[in-house]
């Protein structure tokens, strides 16, 4: 199965109510369609300073399976009505799996890293097969990998790690070995990064 895992980051407009979000979150998890395996949605935890406030992840069969959700007409009527009137800036990436469905935590950490125009592809797959090698206590489950190029203005590498508790995240943030990556592979071509550590929701796509 070629699995494509999509990520979806936003910072949202100051004073946004936490009523807005709910709803939003609310319709974004009654979409399903052919193909999708997996959807969810959730705000920021406040994990670490300087994150965004949204999250979506979803998983897909393939890419055919990925654009029928991109372009389906509530989908976007959800976009219109929910997203964009609370939505200050966003970021997508779209990135072929190497981890397929593993048992998930409690805390989903979200990462995606833009790097420098210019930089060479092979970085972002080094960075991403140096990130598949971590191994923490807590920690479920991580994938990542370079964008595909699906659409314009993407991230050029995401991540995504399920963890026990937020606890669990903060030993994965202060790993040496994770660090050791963040300096040596992914600071030096780095534009810049965005995250968010979310609670799952147990509800299956399209309850």
């Amino acid at each position: 199965m070629e699995l494509i895992r999509h990520i979806y980051v936003a910072k949202l407009k100051p004073g946004t109510p936490d009523a807005k979000i709910a709803a939003w979150g609310q319709a974004i998890r009654g979409l399903s369609g052919r193909g999708m395996l997996a959807l969810d949605f959730g705000a920021d935890l406040g994990l670490r300073d300087g994150n965004q406030d949204v999250a979506i992840t979803a998983d897909f069969v393939d890419v055919d399976a990925w654009r029928r959700y991109d372009q389906d007409e509530r989908h976007n009527q959800i976009r219109n009505e929910h997203a964009k009137p609370i939505v200050e800036s966003q970021q997508r990436v779209q990135f072929q799996s190497r981890r397929h469905r593993e048992q998930l935590g409690d805390i989903r950490n979200v990462t995606l890293i833009t790097l420098k125009e210019g930089t060479p592809a092979m970085v972002a797959a080094h960075a991403s097969e140096r990130l598949l090698t971590l191994r923490c206590k807590g920690m479920h489950h991580l994938d990542c990998g370079p964008d595909l190029g699906l659409q314009p203005g993407n991230a050029s590498v995401g991540v995504i790690c399920d963890f026990d508790s937020p606890e669990a995240y903060g030993v994965y943030d202060r790993d040496d070995l994770h660090n050791e990556i963040r300096r040596v592979d992914v600071l030096p071509h780095m534009e810049g990064a965005r995250r968010v550590q979310f609670e799952l929701d147990a509800a299956p796509v399209g309850a």
